[in-house]
């Protein structure tokens, strides 16, 4: 008879991750060819996921039962049985927000409706070809929720800068910065001898408009979490609610079984979006030394792993480097 009477399956919001953590994996290393044994910071620090051998520390100096459920202050390590690799969790810091593309591929319909831009824009937010208005300032041309190609039409960059250049609140150095962005937007269409509908790259503005004009011209994980936490969950559903009894079509019906679901599993939308990526025991995905040879086997999970701390180590190495660049 099975102890199993049901299973539930969910998304865990950012702070149980954190929770179910016993520390942070730092480094690729899985475990040193010659000793056979982890490598501190690495995906089987025993720090993090626990001794390597029965009731004995990292550094060798604690051995025996006697030493119990102690930790040696040389090395860190907990001193207890070797089993404990097969429940205690790591989790992995991700320099930046990354949007966990499997539950959007999965709710990218629902996710469509409630926010009123179409899947394909959504997907170009993700992936950085395309930026949404999170805040519209003090630019009346812009909208909030409006989506923004990274190649803009020079008209409304140039009817920006006008609006800019023409709100007195404003303080006069901003507004001679304006005219002066306006006036080599012009020469420089001027120069290259081409019509006024040439396009240009928004990028070259955004710093200008977020720091004196109040405006949010975001893309990304960042950008896309913004969209979620501003879906208010009640609100729609009492709207889905109306537009059912009033019009029952399969639509409806679809989008009200999709809030009704999402209110009575208390899940928030912005968990999609993840900050810290949880890592399993270690004693769940084993590595192994192959007979007189130099070798370690691995499986595909360490592996992935492997190359999602590397691009983790190479993006902070850019943002260390030049924030402009990354």
């Amino acid at each position: 008879m099975s102890l199993i009477k049901s299973l539930k399956i969910s998304w865990l919001p950012p702070e149980r991750i954190n929770q179910l953590s016993f520390g942070n994996v730092t480094s690729h290393k899985v475990i040193n060819v010659r000793t056979l044994k982890p490598e501190p910071g690495g995906l089987f620090d025993p720090r993090i996921f626990g001794p390597f051998l029965n009731y004995e520390c990292y550094c060798g100096k604690y051995k025996g039962k006697e030493n119990k459920n102690q930790t040696c202050e040389r090395c860190e390590v907990l001193i207890a049985e070797k089993n404990l690799q097969r429940w205690r969790m790591g989790r992995i810091s991700l320099p930046v927000p990354v949007v966990n593309i499997a539950l959007f591929k999965t709710l990218a319909t629902n996710l469509s409706k409630l926010l009123g831009i179409p899947t394909k824009k959504l997907e170009d937010i993700i992936y950085l070809r395309a930026y949404v208005v999170i805040d519209n300032g003090i630019i009346n041309l812009l909208k909030k929720g409006e989506i923004l190609e990274k190649r803009m039409d020079q008209l409304l960059i140039s009817s920006i800068l006008q609006e800019i250049i023409q709100e007195k609140k404003l303080n006069e150095n901003i507004i001679e910065e304006a005219v002066e962005l306006n006036e080599n937007l012009t020469k420089k269409n001027e120069k290259s001898n081409k019509e006024a509908t040439d396009v240009i790259f928004l990028e070259d503005y955004l710093d200008f408009l977020e720091k004196h004009c109040g405006v949010k011209i975001w893309t990304g994980a960042e950008a896309f979490r913004e969209l979620l936490i501003g879906i208010d969950v009640d609100a729609e559903l009492d709207k889905a609610k109306k537009a059912s009894k009033e019009a029952p079509q399969k639509t409806n019906q679809e989008k009200l079984k999709f809030l009704n679901g999402l209110k009575k599993s208390g899940l928030k939308l912005e968990w999609m979006i993840i900050n810290s990526l949880p890592v399993i025991p270690c004693g769940l995905r084993p590595v192994t030394k192959l007979k007189e040879e130099d070798i370690i086997a691995t499986n595909q999970h360490n592996n992935s792993l492997y190359r999602i701390i590397l691009r983790c180590e190479r993006i902070k190495y850019y943002l260390e480097l030049d924030k402009e660049l990354a």
